[in-house]
Parts: C-alpha cells; sequence; structure tokens
C-alpha cells in the first residue's frame, strides 16, 4: 500500500510538470506571436501540444487522436504532410476498389489479381480508374459503381471518410500558412 502511494505521489508529480513545461511553451509562443515572430512561436506550440498529449491529465479517449494528429499534419502545422498521406492512402483505396470487383465501362477486369503479364495494360488501366475515383473520395461525378459488392461500400465509405479528413487537415494547416 505505501508503494502504491509513493508510485501515485510520483505519477502526479510527473502530471504536474507535464503540465508546467505545457504552460511554459505556450508563453513562449505567446510572447513570440506578439513580436510577429511565427516561426518560432510555430514550434513552441508544437511543443505545447506534444507536452499535451504526454500529460496523464489529458482525457484518455482524446490521446489516439491527438496522436494521429501529430503524426498526420503535426497539429495543423504542415500542409504537405496531410497531402502526402492523402495521395498514399488513395493509392492504396484504389487497391481496396480493385479487390471488391471495380469494373471498367461494366466489364469486369479480365484478370486475377495480382494480374500476369499478359494483362498488365488492361490492369494498369482499370487501377487508373479506381485511382481516380479513389482521389475524388469516390465519388466522382458520373462514375458510379455498377453492381457494386459490399466491400466497394465499405472502401467508398471508409475513403470518403479519410478523404475528408486529409482534406480538412491540409486545409486548415495552408490557411495558417498563408494568414502568417
Amino acid at each position: 500500500e505505501a508503494a502504491h502511494k509513493g508510485q501515485s505521489q510520483q505519477l502526479h508529480s510527473l502530471e504536474s510538470q507535464a503540465a508546467k513545461v505545457g504552460a511554459l511553451y505556450r508563453q513562449l509562443r505567446l510572447n513570440y506571436e506578439r513580436e510577429r515572430r511565427e516561426i518560432e512561436a510555430r514550434h513552441f506550440y508544437i511543443g505545447q501540444m506534444d507536452m499535451r498529449l504526454r500529460d496523464p491529465d489529458t482525457e484518455r479517449h482524446h490521446l489516439p487522436l491527438l496522436w494521429l494528429y501529430r503524426q498526420v499534419a503535426l497539429y495543423g502545422e504542415s500542409y504537405y504532410r496531410p497531402f502526402v498521406v492523402y495521395i498514399l492512402f488513395n493509392l492504396i483505396a484504389a487497391f481496396a476498389y480493385l479487390y471488391g470487383g471495380f469494373t471498367v465501362a461494366e466489364k469486369l477486369i479480365p484478370c486475377d489479381f495480382p494480374p500476369n503479364l499478359g494483362c498488365l495494360w488492361t490492369f494498369l488501366d482499370a487501377y487508373l480508374h479506381a485511382v481516380s475515383i479513389a482521389l475524388t473520395a469516390g465519388v466522382s461525378p458520373g462514375r458510379e459503381l455498377p453492381d457494386a459488392s459490399w466491400w466497394q461500400w465499405v472502401a467508398r465509405f471508409v475513403n470518403i471518410g479519410v478523404d475528408v479528413f486529409l482534406i480538412a487537415f491540409f486545409v486548415i494547416a495552408l490557411r495558417g500558412h498563408f494568414r502568417r
């Protein structure tokens, strides 16, 4: 019991340290923003958010989303990260459409997945069509997925959901860069 209390006090000490460092980063960021030194202020904002991520007082259900926001958009400070993730995600989503039986001109791709060399051109054509649908979040005008399988509907739903967030992260970061 005494050891548990000691660990609890040590954890509380760490909690207050992360909160104190986060508050210090916040003050430094505000000072740099007042002086119009935006680049330095951005670095302290990232530090402030990192301390929030490390603070044990941060609500547990926020941690995965905060961690993901850091990885994908650097807390809204990077516009190229969400753009790169958007492109990579949609290249992968195109394979999900193909796996679900994506059709081109209402004909099934005459190749098995993965394709053999004889039908590589047909596969690449179909993949490029799938990429164009994925890049438009699965809602490309005039391109309805005929006889879509349940897998294609799931891929489309995930594609739309993820793309909305990635585009939002990109716009938020780009707006911040132009605002400065």
